[in-house]
């Protein structure tokens, strides 16, 4: 049947995905650069606000408090979407893998099977980056809220 391993690169893969595979993996990329820059200005910050706050300079810090919220909601948003649209890009890339262009002595089984490969790669590759940036994301609200708790007791009297 499968004689050889699959190639576990993406780039050994790429002249194999289809256009809309390559193109969601540039905007990928995209939102990957997008979530580490967010994430980056967060802690940025929370660390410069924090010392304000431990100076004495509390002014505006609430709207500061609803601005960062405001993106760790839209990064959660914006991987949510880049969820949905991998699984519409999977799939109908997967539809064409029955597809056989080429004659050969090998058995249609193998070659639909040699056809699949490419998909899973991309799937597997966009699985971790996706796994990553929503561990990012975790990490960047869980420091949000953390980041709250603290100006709540200083709020207390």
């Amino acid at each position: 049947m499968y004689k050889y391993p699959p190639p576990v690169s993406l780039w050994l893969v790429w002249p194999y995905l289809t256009a809309w595979e390559k193109l969601f993996l540039m905007a990928l990329g995209g939102l990957s650069a997008y979530v580490l820059f967010s994430a980056a200005i967060t802690f940025r910050c929370i660390r410069k606000t924090g010392a304000a706050i431990h100076e004495g300079n509390s002014a505006g810090v609430d709207s500061i408090f609803v601005t960062m919220r405001r993106r760790s909601t839209r990064l959660q948003e914006l991987i949510k979407t880049a969820v949905y649209l991998f699984g519409i890009v999977l799939f109908f890339s997967v539809q064409w893998a029955y597809v056989i262009l080429e004659t050969s002595s090998h058995t249609v089984e193998s070659l639909v099977l040699r056809n699949f490969v490419p998909h899973f790669v991309f799937a597997f590759h966009v699985f971790f980056v996706l796994l990553i940036l929503h561990l990012l994301r975790w990490i960047v609200s869980n420091c949000i809220d953390t980041f709250g708790l603290q100006l709540k007791r200083q709020q207390l009297p």
